[in-house]
């Protein structure tokens, strides 16, 4: 952690007792917050956590930390969650029910793309698919669609196209490929 955030491995102190669980968490979470406000001290901020229905304990209670200290550095936290995960069970509902109480978020439920628009989507790229068919199958979301727009009937579904396009990759590009889809679009080449 110290190499991503050497800001956070700095503010927080030394523990002088390794078992105070409670005490660690607490200057873990000052040490994030402290990092978080150097950084929106330089400008906006704008913090974003994906699929937090996977998220650990820790990082649940991070982001309510920093959901509570938001008013305190020009900073925006923006975390996403899949609906109806099995997996995300009553963690997930605890996460979004402390979270919607604090005054300073709004919870909001995104949707796919309908029909028409969807259509619309698919004649910008170019693409010969039916719009009924292909929402029934990306769920509306304008990234799948756009991309069996561009496969064109050379494709029957998203899974097949994005099954075919990693199976032209050997395994240890498939690993740099896991990596990246949690890293970012940028990354420090030194890191």
């Amino acid at each position: 952690m110290s190499r991503l955030f050497p800001m956070v491995a700095t503010a927080a102190p030394r523990l002088t007792d390794p078992l105070d669980d409670d005490r660690e968490r607490a200057e873990v979470l000052a040490g994030l917050h402290a990092c978080l406000a150097a950084v929106a001290a330089r400008g906006q901020l704008l913090v974003v956590v994906e699929d937090v229905q996977w998220a650990s304990s820790g990082t649940r209670d991070a982001l309510i930390h920093i959901a509570r200290a938001a008013d305190t550095a020009p900073l925006m936290l923006l975390a996403t969650a899949r609906d109806g995960d099995p997996d995300s069970g009553t963690a997930l509902d605890g996460l979004i029910s402390r979270l919607s109480a604090l005054p300073s978020v709004e919870v909001m439920t995104l949707v796919g793309l309908g029909v028409e628009a969807a259509a619309e989507v698919i004649a910008d790229v170019g693409g010969a698919l039916d719009a009924v068919t292909a929402v029934h199958e990306t769920g509306g979301n304008p990234l799948f669609l756009r991309e069996l727009a561009r496969e064109g009937p050379n494709s029957r579904s998203l899974r097949e196209l994005v099954g075919r396009r990693f199976a032209r990759h050997a395994p240890e590009d498939l690993e740099v490929v896991d990596v990246a889809a949690v890293v970012g679009e940028q990354i420090d080449a030194a890191f």
